[in-house]
């Protein structure tokens, strides 16, 4: 990707956050310590309600996460 693709996927990306009041997170389980990290995944936030929209179930985000 060239810098200028790289500019405008972050300027386009960050117009959709603005538009649609999200965040993008990474969150885990409330059991999570030092030994390891449960139900951790990548979400997508409602800034008002704080509502999980959009879970990925791991790391990454994919498109197909979003269909």
């Amino acid at each position: 990707m060239t810098d200028e693709r790289i500019k405008e996927f972050k300027q386009e990306l960050a117009q959709l956050l603005i538009k649609y009041d999200v965040s993008i997170g990474f969150t885990c389980g409330e059991f999570s310590d030092i030994y390891g990290l449960y139900d951790d995944q990548v979400i997508i936030q409602d800034n008002k309600t704080r509502e999980n929209i959009v879970e990925t179930g791991s790391w990454w985000l994919y498109a197909e996460d979003l269909k």
